[in-house]
């Protein structure tokens, strides 16, 4: 089953072992590569594949939809709101020299 559907942010997180599928004629993104999922489809073998908007569209397969993940943005407004405490709360009084 294939969690992507068109409108995911998608992120390219790794490589197949065999490569492009022999029949394409446009390369393979590589790793790191952000697009927006565009179509989602069941290869024959029970695999998916996914095209986006920012890679051209294969006209005989799209790219593998296991090699990809939703891109995960994280709000940090609260993280960055929480008051920094790298004071000692404990400190040890210093020492006078005599």
């Amino acid at each position: 089953m294939c969690d992507l559907k068109p409108g995911d942010e998608v992120v390219r997180y790794r490589m197949g072992p065999a490569g492009p599928h022999p029949l394409s004629i446009t390369p393979d993104p590589e790793i790191g590569h952000v697009g927006i999922v565009t179509a989602v489809g069941e290869t024959v073998c029970g695999g998916f594949w996914i095209e986006l908007d920012n890679w051209p569209a294969d006209p005989l397969c799209g790219l593998p939809a296991e090699h990809f993940r939703k891109v995960q943005r994280r709000d940090l407004t609260a993280w960055l709101a929480t008051k920094n405490t790298i004071e000692d709360p404990n400190p040890v009084p210093a020492k006078e020299v005599s």
